[in-house]
C-alpha cells in the first residue's frame, strides 16, 4: 500500500514539473512575453497616444543627434527610439522611449534619469520645476521611457501616472 502511494505521489510530482516546464516554453505563462510590445506597435504609437491624451507642449521630435547630445544615449546603447519634447520656453515636457540594445537597459535608464535631473536643474518657473521633479523613468523589458508630461493646473503626479499607464498598456 505504501509503495502504491509513493509511486502515485512521484507520478503526480513529475506531471506537475513537466506541465510547469511546458507552459514556460511556449511563453503563455512566462513573464518574457509581457516584456515585449504588442505586435505591430511602433514606439511612435505610444508617444503619440500620450501626446493625444495628456499633451506635450509645442512638441518637437527628438532626433538621433539630440538623443546623443541631450539624453546621453548613443547608438551603442539604443536599438530604437522615439520621443517628443517641449520646444517652447518655459517647457520641460519630455516623452522619450528607448529600446535598449541587449545588456544596455541599465545604461539607458541611468541616462534618462540624468536627463530628468538636468531638467530639474534648469532655470524654470516653480511649476515647471515641480513637473520635472515629478517625472518618471519607467522600464519594461528592454524598453525605458522618460515621462515628464502633464498639465500643471492638474495633479501632475496623476498626469504622469496616466502616461505610465499608457506606456505599459502597449505591452503584451
Amino acid at each position: 500500500m505504501k509503495r502504491i502511494f509513493v509511486i502515485c505521489l512521484a507520478a503526480l510530482l513529475c506531471m506537475t514539473m513537466f506541465s510547469a516546464c511546458a507552459s514556460g516554453e511556449n511563453g503563455s505563462s512566462g513573464s518574457a512575453a509581457k516584456d515585449e510590445l504588442v505586435e505591430g506597435t511602433k514606439l511612435s504609437d505610444i508617444v503619440d497616444k500620450i501626446d493625444q491624451e495628456i499633451g506635450i507642449a509645442m512638441a518637437g521630435e527628438v532626433t538621433q543627434e539630440m538623443l546623443s547630445d541631450m539624453y546621453g544615449i548613443d547608438d551603442t546603447m539604443a536599438e530604437d527610439f522615439y520621443g517628443k519634447y517641449a520646444q517652447v520656453m518655459p517647457g520641460v515636457d519630455d516623452v522619450v522611449i528607448v529600446k535598449a540594445k541587449e545588456g544596455k537597459i541599465e545604461d539607458v535608464k541611468a541616462a534618462l534619469e540624468k536627463r530628468k535631473e538636468d531638467r530639474t536643474a534648469e532655470q524654470y518657473l516653480p511649476d515647471m520645476i515641480s513637473k520635472a521633479e515629478a517625472g518618471k523613468v519607467v522600464a519594461k523589458g528592454d524598453y525605458a521611457a522618460l515621462l515628464i508630461v502633464g498639465d500643471t493646473t492638474k495633479d501632475i503626479s496623476e498626469e504622469i501616472d496616466k502616461a505610465e499607464e499608457i506606456f505599459l498598456s502597449f505591452f503584451a
